[in-house]
């Protein structure tokens, strides 16, 4: 039996303690969850976790390509010097993919607690804290957009000749008018309402 740590089709796990004649492997996987199996039964265990991970994807504007290496480092910095960060265990902070809208980043660490709600807790300030670095290095995080590329015999005219200028002034004025010719109609049908309910006294 080899112990160690073996590839996996969709995790990577290492099998650290064999029971034998049980047939009951202890494996650990990457992320530091415990599991007990046999032929037919898997067991997680939470409880005998050493660590929590945070890997997490964040993605930057095409724009901001120059700025990359720079914020990478200062990330990678950032949760070296963390002291909820454990950096005895793997610790990465790489330029990733050239996304649809994004040049995308990830980060990916351990943290010493495994308590559910204060690893979130740490996960919740590092996020933020890399955000800032990013509007530091004035950058901004990515959002889904598109691009269209006009070609140059094709041009948008957005001037307004002076002809369409004066109908447009004429159109507003002409409705004005109508809009005060209406007002005051409307005021002299109710003097004219006042006086009669005057003399009916």
């Amino acid at each position: 039996l080899r112990i160690g740590i073996f590839p996996h089709k969709r995790t990577k796990k290492s099998i650290s303690q064999f029971a034998w004649p049980l047939g009951v492997w202890d494996l650990k996987f990457w992320d530091f969850r415990l599991f007990w199996m046999d032929i037919t039964i898997i067991v997680e265990n939470p409880s005998r976790m050493s660590h929590r991970r945070i890997f997490e994807t964040i993605g930057l504007r095409y724009v901001d390509v120059a700025k990359m290496q720079e914020i990478t480092d200062a990330v990678r910095k950032l949760l070296m010097e963390h002291k909820e960060i454990d950096e005895q265990q793997t610790l990465m902070v790489y330029f990733n993919s050239f996304n649809n809208s994004s040049i995308d980043f990830f980060i990916y660490c351990f943290t010493h607690t495994t308590a559910w709600s204060h690893y979130h807790e740490v996960k919740h300030e590092i996020l933020l804290k890399i955000s800032d670095i990013i509007h530091k290095h004035e950058a901004e995080i990515a959002f889904p957009t598109q691009t269209l590329h006009l070609p140059d015999a094709l041009r948008v005219d957005t001037t307004i000749d002076a002809d369409e200028e004066d109908d447009e002034e004429d159109t507003q004025q002409k409705a004005s008018r109508k809009l005060l010719s209406k007002s005051k109609k409307s005021k002299g049908r109710s003097a004219v309402y006042g006086d009669e309910m005057d003399g009916g006294d």
